[in-house]
């Protein structure tokens, strides 16, 4: 079965509303932990692409490396989200706790 892919901008988020993945970009990094807070009760994949967000609680950030596109997995936020991540795609990225 093949579903609707929604991609929606948004400037805030309320308790409630509900998403499958949240991309903040850089650019939102300070609206960060208010997103993660708002979220926090559900299972919605964040992904972040600025240095040090894995930490803050990001499930996945992309960061670059020496030009080349990485990504770290912050395996402990997404298990306490409900989420999870096959071995093979985090096997890829660089383990984050």
């Amino acid at each position: 079965m093949i579903g609707t892919i929604k991609v929606v901008q948004v400037n805030s988020i309320n308790k409630g509303d509900f998403y499958h993945i949240l991309f903040v970009p850089s650019e939102q990094n300070q609206n960060f932990a208010g997103y993660k807070k708002s979220l926090s009760n559900q299972p919605c994949l964040l992904v972040t692409e600025s240095s040090g967000m894995a930490k803050n609680g990001s499930m996945i950030n992309f960061k670059d490396v020496d030009g080349k596109l990485r990504f770290e997995v912050n395996t402990k936020t997404l298990e306490s989200s409900g989420l999870k991540m096959s071995q093979e795609l985090t096997r890829f990225g660089e383990e984050i706790n």
